[in-house]
């Protein structure tokens, strides 16, 4: 194969990947290909089976592309876990898992909200309350 030309490897998993031989290379030459892959911490409350999103790292939050992971058996809070990323053309259906968090983060600030406008309410009903 010569420099300049796309390989395509299978997977193994019945996706095929395809990488350019870099041009530096000369016949008889061995170059690696790593899979598409990020390490991800588990968060503080993370166990076993829990699915969990995560961002790109390299992007702006409005750009950023989200992943889903459902974290391994043996993975622990605050240690790192591997998440092998998707096919590019497999990645339209994480638009909706990142508008699912969205929504999850939007509704948990509401009640987050809810609770402080409550306890503040509390805290002037008692503040005005003689015993």
């Amino acid at each position: 194969t010569q420099p300049g030309t796309e390989v395509c490897f299978d997977r193994g998993d019945g996706v095929q990947i395809m990488v350019t031989v870099p041009e530096s290379l000369q016949e008889g030459n061995a170059f690696y290909v790593t899979p598409p892959a990020m390490m991800v911490k588990v968060p503080d409350n993370g166990a076993a089976g829990m699915q969990i999103a995560f961002r790109s790292c390299s992007e702006l939050e409005e750009t950023a592309v989200w992943f889903g992971l459902t974290l391994p058996e043996g993975c622990q809070p605050g240690k790192y876990v591997t998440a092998k990323l998707p096919h590019p053309r497999k990645r339209d259906g994480l638009r909706a898992l990142k508008s699912q968090a969205w929504e999850w983060k939007s509704q948990a600030m509401k009640e987050i909200n809810e609770i402080k406008a409550g306890s503040l309410q509390l805290l002037w009903q008692l503040q005005r309350t003689t015993f």
